[in-house]
C-alpha cells in the first residue's frame, strides 16, 4: 500500500525491487521520493494516491511498483543495430 513500518521494511522493498530497475539510477526514482514524503500518510489509508503506484495485496503487503523495469530483463530484450 506505499507505506513503509519502517526502515528495514523499506530497505526489503529497495533490495527487491529498486536496486533492480532501470528507475533506481543514482537513487533518482520520483515513486521513491513521493513515498519518502508521504509515507506516514498513506499509514492504513487503503485509499490513499501512493497505492496506486506502489499497491498492497489481500494479505497487506507491498506489491511491484507500477514502473518497475526490471535492469536485466531489459537489456535481453534490446536488439541493437549497427
Amino acid at each position: 500500500m506505499g507505506y513503509f513500518s519502517n526502515g528495514m521494511e523499506g530497505d526489503i522493498y529497495m533490495d527487491e525491487y529498486c536496486n533492480n530497475c532501470v528507475h533506481d539510477e543514482n537513487l533518482d526514482c520520483p515513486v521513491w521520493a513521493l513515498h519518502l514524503g508521504y509515507n506516514q500518510e498513506a499509514a492504513n489509508n487503503k485509499t490513499h494516491w501512493l497505492n496506486r503506484f506502489i499497491p498492497y495485496n489481500d494479505e497487506g503487503f507491498n506489491e511491484k511498483c507500477k514502473m518497475y523495469i526490471n535492469i536485466e530483463d531489459l537489456l535481453k530484450n534490446l536488439k541493437w543495430e549497427a
